[in-house]
């Protein structure tokens, strides 16, 4: 039997065709019938292949933002190589805000022309080389699965924190967990913070500390919390902030907010509100838009995707540096 060359749909066209015409009939046309056919086979093969690219397009965003934090896994090793095996800290000074992790990530990230302008003695807020630099968008602090603006400026939110204008980050330094024998920053206003993380204000953590090792402990993780429900935070940008921001000081140098790191104390990807549940800001959830999880960079620089299923117990104790736990990434 010899192929004619049609294309598939022209086959497929001329079947009904040849099947529905009358003797006698030249019309070339098709039933009613035929056309809801043609239409629902269409339908069909849409809704197949629909989940097919949505999945493909997860997947490249994925891909795409688990590169974003080995980029900063190489900007932390190679801050560290420069300043005494040492990263950055979450907070320092006593000033009201002050620059911190990702503001000095910025020269190993390929954005040294911003980190030169930036005035690292004023206060983050106030200063005008500050406020002008503070609109950049940097490319490997924003997740691509974030869908909605990746700047914002005064004006267009309703948080009413300045904090809240500029570019931003997705990303938040993992500041420890709660076990019993830490020590911790007492912040009546936001919430207490743990001191035995990697990322935690005024200490520059030398790689030597991370006793747990750097392959077992959690260093940055994503952070794209909104509120789940109906709270005061469940419009963009909520409760992220801008890259710039280390920390904001209430009435004691321990009762800060920290603006570049979080401590574990609740799942990933947790659902809550945060007034409602009565979540402190220090303690809200590393979450994401990626289904299932998020991804998190370890103190090696690899870089791995977690569960928000995951064991909550292991959670914490890879959030610490020197626990003295057996643990290992899941």
């Amino acid at each position: 039997m010899r192929c004619s060359g049609k294309p598939i749909f022209g086959l497929f066209m001329s079947y009904f065709h040849g099947n529905t015409m009358k003797p006698g009939n030249r019309s070339s046309a098709f039933t009613l019938v035929e056309l809801l056919v043609v239409i629902a086979i269409i339908g069909i093969l849409i809704a197949l292949l629909l989940p097919a690219v949505q999945s493909a397009r997860e997947a490249a965003r994925r891909m795409q933002c688990s590169n974003n934090l080995k980029q900063m896994g190489l900007a932390l090793h190679g801050y560290a190589a420069t300043w005494n095996s040492a990263f950055p800290p979450a907070a320092v000074g006593d000033g009201a805000c002050r620059h911190a992790l990702f503001s000095h990530m910025l020269p190993y990230l390929e954005m040294q022309q911003i980190f030169d302008q930036l005035d690292f003695d004023g206060n983050t807020l106030h200063t005008k080389a500050n406020k002008d630099q503070k609109y950049h968008v940097i490319p490997a602090y924003i997740c691509p699965s974030w869908p909605f603006k990746p700047m914002y400026r005064e004006g267009e939110t309703t948080i009413g924190t300045p904090l809240a204008a500029g570019g931003l980050t997705l990303y938040q330094g993992v500041g420890g967990a709660f076990p019993t024998e830490a020590p911790f920053g007492v912040s009546p206003s936001v919430g207490n913070w743990s001191k035995n993380g990697m990322f935690v204000p005024y200490v520059y953590r030398e790689i030597s500390e991370v006793r747990d090792g750097l392959s077992n402990t959690l260093a940055i993780g994503e952070f794209s919390f909104l509120d789940r429900y109906k709270g005061n935070f469940v419009d963009p940008p909520g409760l992220i902030r801008i890259w710039m921001a280390g920390s904001y000081r209430f009435n004691s140098r321990e009762d800060i907010a920290l603006m570049s790191s979080k401590v574990v104390v609740n799942p990933i990807n947790a659902k809550i509100d945060r007034v409602a549940d009565g979540v402190h800001f220090n303690q809200l959830p590393f979450s994401s838009f990626h289904p299932g999880g998020a991804h998190f960079l370890i103190g090696d620089g690899s870089v791995s995707f977690l569960s928000e299923d995951m064991q909550f117990l292991l959670f914490e104790e890879l959030a610490t540096v020197a626990r003295g736990e057996v643990s290992h990434l899941p």
